[in-house]
C-alpha cells in the first residue's frame, strides 16, 4: 500500500523506507500527518482484514498525531473508529516518572542525614557514604542515579559499536549520519530522550579507548559502567568487625552508624534542637554522645 499515489511517509522514516513495526500481535504503523496518507493504511487494514478474516480491535488502538490539526485527527478517529491520543498525555506521564525518580534520590539522600549541617553539601555526603560498597565503609546501597546512567550507556555502547540493531540503523540515519558518534551534539530541536542519552555519551567517553570499553574484552556492561563511575576510595579497617556472619544485623547497623557518628544521641538531638537534656540516662556523669555512650560511661 506504500507504493500507492497519496501515501506518504513519516518524515523520520523515509529514508529507510519504513511503515511499521511490529512485535507479537503489537503494531505500530507510521505515515505523514495528512489525510491522504491516513486514509491509505485504513485502506491497508480493510483490505487485509477482507482477504484474512482478521480485524483491528478498535478498543485497544489509537490514532496519535504530533503537530497535526486538531480537525483531520477527530476526522480521522470518526472514519476510522479509532481513539485519539494526543502526545500530551505522554508528556505528562514522563514528567510524573521524572518528578518520582527525584524523589526517591532525594529520599536516599536524606535517609540518615537529614537535619544536620555540615561543612560540605549534606546531600552528597550522604549519597556518598550510603552508595559506597561496605568495605569501603558504606552500606552497598544502589546509587539510583548512576544505575540509571550507565542502564543508558548500554544505548551509547550499541551506537558506538554500531550493533545491528533497527534502532541503531535508524539513529545513525537520522541522527548521526557522517558525524563521529564521539564528536556529535544534538540539534536543539531533538526530543528529550535523545538529549539524554547523547549528555550521557559525553559522560561514558573517557571510559571508551578506539571504540572498546577500558577492560581486557572491551565489552562495555552496565556492572563495568556503574564500577567505573563509583567512588575509588580505600577498605577501611573497621570492616571485618562489623560486617561479618555471627554479628546480629541490627547490631551491625547500629556499629555502622556509631563509626559514622550517626546514632541520634542526646548530643546530637541538643545541635538538632530537638532536646534540651543531654545528660546520660545510664550514668548521668556527662552528656550522652557516641564516644561516652560507647567508650567512656562506667555502666555501658
Amino acid at each position: 500500500m506504500k507504493e500507492i499515489d497519496g501515501f506518504k511517509h513519516h518524515p523520520l522514516c523515509k529514508k529507510m523506507n519504513l511503515t511499521h513495526l511490529c512485535f507479537a500481535d503489537d503494531l505500530l504503523v507510521f505515515c505523514r500527518g495528512d489525510w491522504e496518507s491516513m486514509i491509505v493504511i485504513i485502506r491497508a487494514f480493510n483490505t487485509f482484514s477482507a482477504a484474512s478474516g482478521l480485524k483491528m480491535n478498535k478498543q485497544k488502538s489509537n490514532v496519535y498525531g504530533n503537530g497535526m490539526p486538531r480537525e483531520i485527527l477527530e476526522k480521522f478517529a470518526l472514519v476510522s473508529g479509532l481513539k485519539i491520543a494526543y502526545c500530551g498525555s505522554y508528556q505528562s506521564s514522563r514528567s510524573q516518572k521524572i518528578v518520582i525518580c527525584r524523589e526517591i534520590g532525594d529520599d536516599q539522600e536524606n535517609f540518615l542525614w537529614k537535619g544536620e549541617a555540615m561543612s560540605q553539601s549534606p546531600a552528597l555526603v550522604a549519597w556518598d557514604r550510603v552508595c559506597l560498597p561496605k568495605t569501603q565503609g558504606g552500606l552497598g546501597v544502589c546509587d539510583l542515579r548512576r544505575w540509571n546512567i550507565v542502564v543508558v550507556g548500554k544505548y551509547v555502547s550499541w551506537i558506538m559499536n554500531k550493533k545491528d540493531h533497527l534502532w541503531v540503523k535508524w539513529v545513525h540515519s537520522i541522527y548521526i549520519k557522517d558525524v563521529p558518534w564521539h564528536d556529535y551534539k544534538p540539534s536543539q530541536g531533538s526530543s528529550w530522550a535523545w538529549k539524554r542519552i547523547c549528555r550521557i555519551k559525553d559522560r561514558l567517553l573517557a571510559g571508551y579507548v578506539n571504540n572498546g570499553w577500558i577492560t581486557e574484552d572491551g565489552e562495555y556492561t552496565i556492572a563495568k559502567g556503574y564500577h567505573w563511575l563509583g567512588t575509588a576510595a580505600p577498605a577501611v579497617v573497621w570492616y571485618n568487625c562489623i560486617w561479618n556472619s555471627i554479628h546480629v544485623p541490627k547490631h551491625q547497623f547500629i556499629g555502622w552508624l556509631w563509626i559514622q557518628g550517626r546514632l541520634l544521641t542526646k548530643d546530637r538531638l541538643c545541635s538538632m534542637g530537638i532536646s534540651s537534656n543531654t545528660q546520660c540516662e545510664l550514668c548521668a556523669d556527662a552528656a550522652e554522645s557516641h564516644e561516652q555512650l560507647f567508650l567512656g560511661c562506667e555502666y555501658s
